[in-house]
């Protein structure tokens, strides 16, 4: 989604030359440029165009007599991060107001029934879906109480951009705390690539909200900043600059990933950050803010970095948090690897895993992945998520305890026929039954009447428990807009 899309085309006939190519019809904001027997294809899907979409070619000869060529051709979204906790299932909805408002929903994940909710952003600032694909709606405890507030990233266009912090509970919405400003400096005019992590950074049992912005500076290269934010008091109580060395120049700030973990079981979490460098071939790397840096997926075919995912969590019987990195070769035939951390010495823990390795896992950046205790032990597996190159593409799950490199099980989740648009399906893992271990959650995109269904799944074993609908009311049109957590 956002990346151009080129496609040269030809055609040839022997018998009656010349040869005329036209495009007879194709996406939206999609342009075909032809001359003679050739021609380009151009299109950049919007933010709202995700999912599968056909492009079809008209060759006609000087006889008139003529045919045609289709294209298939898949837009995914980048995978967002979605930040849940134990207890409800909650639903954010984007209006078809000419100011979009925004709604939640909060539903009990294993019966289904709608539990509370309420309006969150009243009417933006900004006419029609400007910016909306940039808000952030996060679950956390800000306040060491217990119980979980919902806190909102909204970009608000005034003078120039802004970004807001807002804090509701979550039932009825009701704000908590007055809204407040962060990156409040006018240099952070890049609000799409702004990352909001909760970490508990002190060990004090309340979560702060920690913020990466990219700055532009004229005639110099992207800035990266981190602050750290007590969102109780509304107080930033630190702000660093992040991946400094001359090597991150230049390169895509979308390549780049940040996370939080607790590296040396001590109790407090440290940010992590992935950056690629300006080589060739990039190099992705490690970075623990004013400690050190290490380079992760080192083998030079791994070159594709916006194929690349990272997640954070316990995946063996040590008490630490390992990083988790999926990395996507440049051959060919893509195949998709799994290396295993311990970001608090820079050590490869566990080699490559090869995960999604059927032949029909051909488009690894629609793939997905989650860390989950299936169990309660404490020790998270690898749901390695992949979709497969058939249309509509099926969704399968494959489980893997990646301490023993061994695949426990595979099944396939939201198998309905209606579900024909596989990219716009989400997934995350949360505790749904409070009982200390965690369930999958997949919410599923209906695209013939512009449903959003949640699906439910014990892992332990792998059964489905629930099949819901959410956001059920014609004023959410935009599916690509709305977002899931739970708390």
């Amino acid at each position: 989604m956002g990346e151009a899309i080129d496609l040269s085309v030809s055609a040839t006939d022997a018998g009656s030359p010349p040869v005329t190519l036209s495009l007879r019809w194709g996406p939206a904001g999609a342009s075909f440029l032809s001359f003679a027997d050739q021609g380009v294809f151009s299109w950049i899907p919007a933010a709202t165009q995700v999912g599968n979409f056909q492009a079809e070619f008209l060759a006609q000869n000087s006889a008139m007599a003529s045919n045609v060529a289709t294209v298939n051709l898949r837009v995914s979204r980048v995978p967002r991060r979605i930040v849940a906790n134990a207890g409800n299932f909650i639903a954010i909805g984007f209006t078809n107001h000419t100011n979009p408002q925004v709604w939640s929903q909060v539903f009990d994940p294993l019966t289904g029934l709608r539990l509370g909710g309420g309006k969150l952003i009243d009417g933006y600032l900004y006419p029609v879906y400007a910016y909306p694909q940039w808000d952030r709606f996060l679950a956390m405890d800000f306040d060491g109480n217990g119980s979980r507030e919902l806190v909102v990233a909204e970009i608000a266009q005034e003078a120039s951009l802004k970004t807001w912090i807002s804090v509701r509970e979550f039932m009825l919405c009701l704000k908590k705390r007055p809204d407040f400003r962060v990156l409040e400096d006018s240099a952070f005019q890049n609000p799409g690539l702004n990352e909001y992590v909760p970490a508990d950074v002190d060990n004090d049992g309340k979560k702060e909200l920690l913020v990466v912005g990219v700055a532009t500076i004229p005639n110099q290269s992207w800035r990266y900043y981190l602050q750290t934010w007590d969102l109780k008091t509304a107080t930033r109580l630190k702000s660093i600059r992040l991946m400094s060395d001359s090597a991150f120049d230049y390169t895509n700030p979308a390549w780049h990933h940040y996370m939080a973990a607790d590296v040396n079981a001590d109790g407090a979490e440290e940010i992590l950050c992935i950056g690629v460098t300006n080589q060739t071939p990039p190099r992705t790397y490690c970075q623990l803010p004013e400690k050190f840096s290490f380079r992760i997926l080192n083998a030079a075919e791994f070159a594709l970095p916006d194929l690349n995912q990272f997640l954070t969590g316990n995946v063996d019987s040590e008490p630490n948090d390992e990083l988790v990195a999926i990395g996507v070769t440049n051959e060919s035939v893509k195949r998709t690897w799994v290396q295993v951390w311990n970001p608090n010495t820079g050590v490869l823990k566990y080699a490559g895993t090869r995960v999604l390795d059927g032949a029909g896992f051909a488009l690894p950046e629609a793939n997905r992945f989650v860390l989950a205790d299936r169990d309660g032990s404490g020790k998270q597996l690898l749901l390695a998520i992949g979709i497969t190159d058939s249309v509509p593409g099926q969704t399968w799950v494959q489980m893997w305890d990646l301490s023993a490199r061994t695949r426990i099980t595979s099944f396939r989740i939201l198998d309905s026929p209606e579900f024909l648009d596989p990219t716009i399906n989400e997934f995350f893992a949360m505790d749904a039954d409070n009982n200390g271990d965690d369930e999958l959650i997949a919410v599923g995109y209906a695209r013939a009447n512009n449903a959003h269904w949640v699906q439910v799944w014990d892992l332990n074993p792998v059964v489905r428990l629930k099949t819901f609908r959410v956001l059920d009311s014609t004023i959410f049109t935009h599916p690509v807009y709305n977002c899931w957590t739970g708390g």
